[in-house]
């Protein structure tokens, strides 16, 4: 096949991709502006909050006077809470939503160094207090994950119950090359529309990508699982080959929770790609909760 041939092959490649991304995001948009006529989703809107002397972006849903638990919901590696809103404004018809930008993270601000686990659990413990915050559910996604269990461990008290969406690392794939070809892979089933929102973050986060990767991999979570007293949901996407079957049933062995709930077809960012029934599936769950639930604190005055 001559050059000009490979050239053309290339064009109409990118000109199919483009074209199937701009169709998945007119559906998107479509599909949801139908869905705030009906009341079937409830908008997030943004908050900007100054945690420990830098500005952290929130997006969040709440009602006056509502008596559910709050939930956190909390991004996977290297992206922002973005990835996150389809299911957050199907769950904020029911509870209170919050979905932060970690630090370094989306819209949040940069610090020099990148966060490990336990400074960004720190970070989210801190937006809690000045949020009012003092008993929450977290919901956490792929990374996410590891730092909701974290929040669990060090401060139980604070932490009702946990949704862990396709936790990692998997202790069979604890290497970089597993993980990536993985998700090259795996990305077949996810939405077209996802991909935009994944560049975006990874490009904002730049060279802070790599440090985080290597203490997202470097993270024993088969080791803390057993020591997390909360009680835990496990969900995955039939398709994902991060967070595979055989590693979330031994994580639900290790947690003393229910058999993993698989949603069908989708990949590892389900939450994104198969809110409805994400959504659908943890809303029992979480329900659990409100009888549990705790007057919020009186929020501190640190908005930016």
């Amino acid at each position: 096949m001559t050059t000009a041939r490979h050239g053309r092959w290339l064009v109409y490649a990118l000109l199919g991709t483009a074209a199937a991304l701009a169709l998945d995001a007119a559906h998107v948009r479509q599909r949801r502006q139908r869905q705030l006529r009906r009341g079937g989703i409830r908008e997030l809107h943004s908050q900007w909050w100054r945690i420990d002397g830098q500005h952290m972006h929130v997006r969040a849903a709440t009602a006056p006077a509502r008596s559910t638990l709050p939930l956190v919901l909390i991004h996977g590696l290297g992206v922002s809470g973005s990835y996150f809103v389809p299911a957050a404004e199907r769950l904020a018809t029911q509870f209170d939503v919050h979905v932060p930008d970690l630090p370094g993270h989306g819209r949040s601000q940069s610090p020099d160094v990148q966060p490990d686990i336990p400074g960004l659990v720190q970070a989210l413990v801190d937006w809690m207090d000045a949020a009012g915050l003092a008993r929450v559910a977290l919901v956490g996604h792929s990374m996410g994950c590891q730092v909701a269990v974290e929040t669990a461990l060090r401060y139980p008290e604070r932490i009702d119950r946990l949704v862990l969406i396709a936790p990692v690392p998997d202790p069979a794939a604890r290497n970089a090359l597993q993980q990536v070809g993985r998700l090259a892979i795996g990305g077949v089933f996810e939405r077209p529309s996802l991909i935009p929102h994944v560049l975006k973050d990874y490009l904002r986060m730049g060279r802070r990508f790599l440090p985080e990767f290597r203490h997202m991999l470097a993270y024993p979570m088969e080791a803390k699982l057993p020591q997390v007293q909360a009680p835990a949901l496990l969900v995955r996407g039939e398709h994902d080959l991060i967070a595979p079957q055989v590693w979330l049933d031994q994580a639900a062995t290790l947690l003393g929770a229910p058999p993993p709930v698989v949603i069908g077809y989708w990949g590892h960012a389900v939450q994104y790609s198969g809110a409805d029934q994400v959504t659908a599936a943890l809303r029992s769950f979480l329900a659990a909760g409100e009888a549990g639930a705790v007057p919020a604190m009186e929020a501190r005055e640190e908005r930016g």
